[in-house]
């Protein structure tokens, strides 16, 4: 994969500030027996 230095690239296209930076969340793996996902929406 390629990462460019700097990201602020993406907060100019996404229209967020320069003060956020950029992050991505993986999951990986599956969830227990019986386990409860909370129901939320968007802001």
């Amino acid at each position: 994969t390629h990462t460019p230095s700097p990201m602020k690239f993406l907060n100019t296209i996404l229209g967020r500030p320069i003060s956020e930076k950029p992050l991505m969340i993986l999951v990986a793996g599956y969830p227990i027996k019986n386990v409860q996902v909370p129901a939320i929406s968007r802001k």
